[in-house]
């Protein structure tokens, strides 16, 4: 079951039910219909550019299938780290992944994304890794893809966002 991304098609998908007749063999007491939508939002903490970076990455893993919670864990993990160094935004971020240190940082976050992930292969922290080379680098628009990963977190559940 998936959840619709417009208004349009969740009412579409509710009148399907009715107009395909299948309750018209059953007593008038019997053919209501009950439509349940359940909805979900993400942690508050990953309203934050570093945070909403590294939870995205770790879940764009390929061929990886790894249980929301230990996503969260590693995620809160990881940000316990980058707190200590007064990493706030993807900027503060970019600023320490580029001191000479920045290699052992971007090692120091992989572990530890792994170890809470409960995986000794590093397929699951993979692509949150490319990711940190990549700010490392620099080049990118950083305030950018920061209002980019904000903004997608603060859309909030997906029944606010079919009520756009």
């Amino acid at each position: 079951v998936d959840v619709p991304q417009r208004h349009s098609e969740l009412v579409q998908r509710c009148s399907r039910c009715v107009r395909l007749g299948g309750h018209s063999d059953l007593p008038p007491e019997e053919r209501s219909l009950a439509v349940e939508l359940h909805v979900a939002q993400l942690p508050k903490f990953l309203r934050q550019g570093p945070a909403s970076l590294i939870y995205r990455e770790l879940l764009n893993a390929k061929d990886v299938s790894t249980p929301g919670n230990a996503l969260e864990a590693a995620t809160e993990e990881c940000m316990k780290e980058l707190q200590q160094r007064g990493v706030k935004t993807l900027t503060d971020l970019q600023r320490e992944l580029q001191k000479d240190d920045g290699e052992r940082l971007i090692d120091l976050l992989t572990e530890t994304a792994l170890e809470q992930i409960g995986n000794t292969s590093s397929a699951p922290a993979r692509p949150m890794a490319m990711a940190l080379w990549r700010l490392r680098k620099g080049g990118d628009d950083v305030e950018h893809l920061e209002r980019a990963l904000i903004k997608q977190a603060d859309r909030g559940t997906a029944d606010e966002q079919l009520l756009e």
